[in-house]
């Protein structure tokens, strides 16, 4: 977080010092003095010792959340971490790894807009969208409210079961029409969509009765395991299937899977806050005149 930024939090006075670990009193002078010079010197060895230990923890889980390659260059072979700070690992990851290029701005806003499987809960869309609005504030590119709103109601209504919903928030005036309000107002028309519609709680009984009676289209390999719907095609979430699938395609068959797709969608989607790195090649010269080529055999 930048200076100004956490010079800025409610309560905050001046930039953090580190606390020193304190040496014991010279108790001198009479008890009175004793006791005081005492409690002094217990309230700052308290103070160190839990700035070390939430340190410790936060170093343990940057550590267990950042993959090893990235770290390589400030881990001991012996000793491995224990004699670096959590401040130089954030400093290391920063200086090697913090640069926000135009691809990871794309890929962000891929992610804000991902589809949203109305099987699992909404607040993953509203949890993912701060993480995106974040990451555009990092790359000095933010995302506005407007643009930010325009996004998940994008969602929503690919979604397929907010069409009411949707049309009540469009008629709302525009002063009410702001990023919590969007959270407040669709988690509460998707708690009335799951309790009051009979509908909705019918295909959900129907998901759930054919996830427990039917194997699920599962392609599994180095620990991980991919689902496959005919309309979507192959995902990680294990609540959305062909068979189970709220949102179909036309056309839609239900007893397509990974290794039977029935002319199905082979779309293979990444894990979310995955970020993409394969880049398609522009095409050669000769690559261009092959498909020329192969356009002029075609017409003739």
């Amino acid at each position: 977080m930048p200076s100004a930024q956490f010079l800025a939090l409610p309560g905050i006075t001046g930039n953090f010092a580190r606390p020193a670990q304190p040496d014991p009193p010279q108790l001198v002078g009479q008890p009175i003095n004793q006791a005081n010079q005492k409690f002094e010197y217990e309230c700052e060895l308290r103070t160190y010792n839990q700035f070390i230990a939430v340190e410790l923890k936060l170093k343990n889980q940057l550590i267990a959340a950042i993959p090893p390659i990235y770290l390589e260059d400030v881990g001991d072979a012996t000793l491995g971490f224990t004699t670096c700070s959590c401040r130089r690992l954030v400093k290391h990851l920063l200086d090697h790894n913090g640069t926000i290029t135009p691809n990871d701005m794309d890929d962000n806003r891929e992610d804000l807009e991902a589809e949203w499987d109305p099987m699992t809960p909404i607040e993953t869309i509203f949890t993912r969208g701060k993480l995106c609005r974040d990451f555009a504030t990092l790359g000095l590119d933010p995302i506005t409210d407007a643009s930010y709103m325009r996004a998940l109601i994008k969602v929503l209504n690919k979604s397929g079961v907010f069409g009411v919903a949707i049309h009540e928030w469009n008629n709302k005036a525009a002063a009410e029409k702001t990023p919590r309000n969007l959270k407040i107002f669709f988690v509460k028309a998707n708690k009335e969509r799951l309790v009051a519609n009979p509908t909705t709680r019918g295909m959900l009984e129907q998901a759930n009765a054919a996830r427990q009676q039917q194997p699920p289209a599962t392609l599994e390999g180095n620990n991980t395991s991919m689902y496959y719907c005919w309309t979507h095609g192959l995902g990680y979430n294990k609540s959305h299937t062909s068979a189970t699938c709220t949102s179909k395609g036309p056309g839609h068959q239900d007893n397509a899977t990974c290794t039977h797709k029935l002319g199905g969608n082979c779309t293979i989607r990444r894990q979310n806050g995955e970020r993409a790195i394969y880049r398609r090649p522009p095409p050669s010269d000769n690559n261009r005149n092959d498909n020329n080529n192969n356009r002029t055999n075609n017409d003739e």
